[in-house]
């Protein structure tokens, strides 16, 4: 029975991401594509456009902090608004009648790739800062934790290589190590509780039956 016991981190996760495909029905599948694209193209524009940008910027305004920063909020924000007002104005005007059920179905579905994908975010973010040994018990017990970081660990080997140097290339090799390790680990067979290193051989009782089969067998031929 424990192993058909749904841990409470894994039972929030699941309910996460449900609620995320459930407010997708009401936003429907265009309007949260072109949401999803929006987020995506604003954030790969902001990594690769902003080192192009920002130096020249900061030339003309040195005095401002965090220059770079501030010029890819901005590209974030005005290319997701720009994605946004696109993809409400085109749902309002192809889909209507028997259409709207297929995209408000169809929303539902991305709605839970998008939970999902936030649940990997927040798992990156949180390896930054935090190392394996120092994870909650709610965080660890998780069964579902070595999927996620499997995707998560597919995204970042996307990322480019001055974001890596940024975010810190040992920690995102630290989280590729775990996260093969922790796939291997779950392959292996559960040992059972009573098992012992020092069970090696057998012992007298279970020779003295295997040599009773032995002779059993003999005496049969």
């Amino acid at each position: 029975m424990d192993s058909l016991r749904i841990d409470p981190t894994d039972l929030a996760i699941i309910i996460t991401i449900f609620c995320f495909g459930l407010f997708s029905i009401f936003r429907g599948f265009v309007k949260e594509l072109f949401s999803i694209i929006g987020w995506v193209a604003a954030i790969l524009l902001a990594i690769y456009s902003t080192p192009l940008i920002s130096p020249k910027i900061e030339e003309t305004l040195p005095s401002i902090p965090h220059i770079s920063l501030l010029i890819g909020i901005l590209i974030v924000f005005f290319v997701y608004v720009l994605f946004r007002i696109l993809g409400v104005k085109l749902q309002k005007i192809y889909i209507s009648g028997n259409l709207n059920a297929i995209n408000r179905s169809l929303g539902f579905l991305l709605g839970i790739a998008k939970g999902y994908a936030v649940i990997c975010l927040i798992l990156f973010v949180t390896k930054l800062f935090l190392k394996e040994d120092q994870y909650p018990i709610w965080m660890s017990s998780s069964k579902s934790f070595p999927l996620i970081e499997s995707t998560t660990m597919a995204l970042t080997s996307k990322l480019p290589m001055h974001l890596k140097k940024k975010l810190g290339g040992g920690s995102i090799r630290s989280f590729k190590a775990e996260t093969k390790a922790k796939f291997e680990n779950l392959n292996l067979p559960k040992l059972k509780r009573s098992y012992s290193k020092n069970d090696t051989t057998y012992n007298r009782d279970q020779r003295t039956l295997m040599d009773k089969k032995f002779k059993q067998l003999r005496s049969s031929q």
